[in-house]
């Protein structure tokens, strides 16, 4: 690796939630947003003492690996990033990402990328408790990942189709996501929520993922909007105080749509519009707009 090289956020399109119950997942790296490693002879981040030392206890990486990284971070070495924290756009992510690529991946078990990611799975489940490992793998990798019955496909050559534009939405709050997700798990043992949210929720995923990557925008955008509606109605607990209104505000317009961005809880709420729509006119002006992607 390229001492200078840069991590980027990543971005979850589809598969928030439902993919613990089976549907695909499609992430992208964000690059308005990146993080690298960096060294200073005037820092001790104990943050880092105290990584280094969860992985040494994991015995995911020989243990003379796990010294070398100990010794340059009580050296110095920082993570230094602008990626937003606790706003669910993998600043976990890039930093193992990041780690992981400078002191670890030369001795990782053959390259193989389902090894790679159950390696950078157990290094994020120090920030998380749990992690399927996908955040970082894409920010590693820098390329669109899709997950796909429990197997990770790297799509290089995915293109953004024409016509589409990303906004995320700023709540303002920082998100913490252990307790959604069991909340979302406890939901998912009652027939209700699984007969009228989650079989068509899954559906809707799969097919906006399909009809995103094959640029069948008539299609995908039927199906994003029944996310969109599914989620409104049925995932109230993750939203913030300021979310619903202006996600309401959406649901009945054509060419735009509001969705979560990961567990939501806080962080960022990720939007869809046509190209060339005025996105202020429709949300109001007491949203944040980060444009993402043309």
């Amino acid at each position: 690796m390229s001492a200078d090289r840069t991590y980027p956020a990543k971005l979850l399109l589809f598969g928030e939630y439902t993919v613990l119950s089976g549907s695909r997942a499609l992430a992208i790296p964000l690059h308005l947003w990146q993080g690298r490693l960096k060294t200073s002879a005037s820092v001790t981040d104990q943050d880092l003492l105290h990584f280094s030392n969860y992985l040494d206890e994991k015995k995911i990486f020989s243990g003379e690996s796990c010294v070398a990284f100990r010794q340059v971070v009580a050296g110095g070495l920082y993570f230094e990033s602008n990626i937003p924290r606790g706003y669910g756009v993998g600043s976990s992510g890039a930093l193992c990402a990041a780690i992981y690529d400078r002191f670890f991946a030369d001795t990782a078990d053959d390259g193989d990328i389902s090894n790679i990611r159950r390696d950078l799975a157990v290094m994020e489940g120090y920030f998380h408790g749990t992690s399927s490992g996908m955040d970082p793998l894409v920010s590693l990798m820098n390329v669109p990942i899709l997950r796909e019955l429990n197997s990770y496909h790297l799509l290089p050559g995915l293109k953004w189709p024409d016509g589409i534009q990303l906004f995320l939405l700023d709540s303002g709050v920082e998100r913490t996501t252990g307790h959604l997700v069991q909340e979302y798990l406890q939901w998912t043992t009652h027939d209700n929520f699984n007969i009228q949210c989650l079989r068509p929720l899954v559906q809707s995923v799969d097919h906006a993922i399909s009809f995103f990557i094959n640029a069948h925008l008539p299609s995908f955008w039927e199906h994003l909007k029944l996310i969109s509606y599914l989620q409104f109605d049925y995932f109230r607990p993750m939203m913030t105080d300021s979310i619903p209104a202006l996600w309401e505000s959406t649901l009945d317009e054509p060419g735009i749509a509001v969705k979560l961005c990961g567990a939501g809880g806080g962080g960022y709420y990720l939007g869809f519009a046509q190209e060339g729509l005025d996105i202020m006119s429709i949300i109001g002006d007491k949203a944040t707009v980060i444009s993402i992607l043309r």
